[in-house]
């Protein structure tokens, strides 16, 4: 791989990140930059006539969906965001197949600025949502979607992102890694916690639970790291439960959630917060496509 597809791939990774985190400029400049990617890395590729791998069952799959997301735009009830979404399908697979055949030229640079960018979230972060920021305006971001600032009071957009930073850390955790990975979880979760974001702490426990098992099974897991991460899983989970406001008073998950609405700026929410009105809707257009989709 040259260093001329390595600064490519790089600036788009970085740009497509920092467009949509920062929340400075106008959203659709990073769903351009996805749109674009592809095309920029293939251009080194044809001039070095450099043949590019597809693997059969993941390409197969996808073909599959394109094929019945294209044919869904016909009976979509906005053409024209269905398109945009139908592209955006087609540019992230694109990218995927070129990671997938560079993964051991990426991978590292792809950790390191997952790392950079985790910090640089989570410093503006803080500062955003510290007085100081009053001076600092412009800094503020022009939209609800991004990663740095707290638009809803019931959640903070950085458990999005932060996901991915500690998915990462968790793996040479768990394989007795360096100290360094420790105390970067150590900075990390707690941003995670407090982000109050239920579907990151669901992914969390997910990603953390599947990790363990994998090393669990393999025999490659001591007992007492796999002690501290159940741990860790139960006490996301408690969290995850507490984030309600329960019309009926629950043990312990009550206890949690007026301790944080009293202390950590948590405000009540419902369980589903409207994620139901979602899903009888989904289920009802499924009914009405059950094959193709409405888009």
């Amino acid at each position: 791989m040259s260093l001329v597809s390595k600064i490519i791939f790089f600036s788009f990774f970085l740009a497509v990140f920092l467009f949509e985190g920062l929340g400075l400029v106008d959203r659709q400049l990073a769903l351009f930059s996805v749109y674009l990617m592809p095309f920029f890395l293939g251009l080194p590729l044809f001039f070095q006539y450099k043949p590019i791998y597809f693997p059969k069952k993941i390409s197969w799959l996808f073909f599959l969906l394109f094929a019945f997301s294209f044919i869904s735009l016909f009976f979509s009830v906005n053409v024209e965001r269905s398109f945009y979404f139908l592209i955006f399908y087609l540019s992230v697979f694109l990218i995927f197949i070129y990671v997938y055949n560079f993964k051991k030229e990426l991978v590292g640079g792809i950790i390191f600025f997952t790392f950079i960018l985790s910090f640089i979230f989570l410093l503006d972060s803080l500062f955003l949502g510290s007085s100081l920021s009053k001076n600092w305006a412009f800094l503020i971001p022009k939209r609800d979607y991004q990663f740095v600032y707290q638009v809803y009071t019931t959640h903070h957009p950085l458990g999005i992102f932060l996901i991915i930073p500690l998915s990462f850390i968790l793996i040479p955790l768990l394989e007795g890694g360096k100290k360094i990975y420790f105390f970067l979880f150590l900075f990390f979760f707690p941003a995670l916690i407090f982000s109050y974001f239920r579907s990151s702490y669901f992914a969390f426990i997910i990603t953390a639970g599947w990790l363990v098992f994998k090393k669990w099974s393999s025999g490659k897991l001591q007992f007492k790291k796999l002690i501290i991460f159940f741990l860790i899983i139960i006490f996301s989970g408690s969290i995850l439960f507490s984030l309600t406001s329960y019309e009926k008073p629950i043990f312990l998950l009550s206890n949690i959630n007026q301790f944080l609405q009293n202390n950590f700026h948590l405000n009540s929410k419902s369980f589903f917060s409207g994620r139901d009105e979602f899903w009888l809707a989904s289920v009802t257009g499924f009914f009405q496509n059950p094959i193709f989709g409405i888009g």
